[in-house]
């Protein structure tokens, strides 16, 4: 999570105003054992998962003038973006231990619903020479507004390994998504109590 109060103490102090800056992500995973790592089978189990993310960024340029060899650039108006990301998913998991290391696979289906938007609310620019205004765009009162969904499933092999460290468990695997061949890499360390 990263808090508008943060960005709103940070801009404070740099002197900056009409900062909006924040995120959140937050989830949740669950397994169940269908087979137990016995003897010389490893264990199988059944996970589920969900996420959710929200990123909100935007800028208001109340006030902003640059000079431009002798003519003044004047912007107002807001700029906004925002992003929101559902995932859910389902995935079977065959592990077997060996020692303090744990190799994997995983064959997992995810769907994924997403919303962006970007925003321009109340822009306004000017060329000034003197008191003499040289040219003007402004939109006034319009809210332009560009939105994008995306909604899509995802069959995602997995191949890596765990190191258990006392009750820390280090992880490195590889993604692989067949539908586009595309190829991910992913490392972690967990508390695992």
């Amino acid at each position: 999570m990263f808090p508008q109060g943060l960005t709103d103490f940070a801009a404070g102090l740099a002197g900056i105003k009409g900062v909006t800056l924040n995120s959140f992500n937050g989830g949740i995973r669950v397994r169940k054992v269908l087979l137990s790592d016995t003897g010389g089978f490893p264990g199988v189990s059944l996970g589920a998962g969900y996420s959710y993310t929200n990123f909100n960024a935007g800028y208001s340029l109340t006030g902003f003038s640059q000079d431009l060899s002798g003519f003044t650039l004047n912007l107002k108006g807001d700029l906004n973006m925002k992003a929101t990301v559902h995932s859910a998913g389902l995935d079977l998991n065959i592990s077997k231990k060996l020692l303090v290391f744990i190799p994997f696979i995983r064959v997992s289906a995810w769907y994924q619903w997403a919303d962006f938007t970007g925003s321009v609310k109340d822009f306004d620019a000017s060329i000034v020479n003197g008191s003499t205004t040289v040219s003007y765009i402004g939109q006034g009162g319009t809210e332009p507004t560009a939105s994008y969904s995306l909604h899509n499933l995802s069959l995602l092999l997995t191949g890596g390994l765990e190191i258990k460290l006392g009750g820390f468990v280090l992880t490195a695997s590889a993604v692989l998504d067949p539908s586009d061949l595309t190829l991910g890499v992913e490392t972690g360390l967990r508390g695992q109590f």
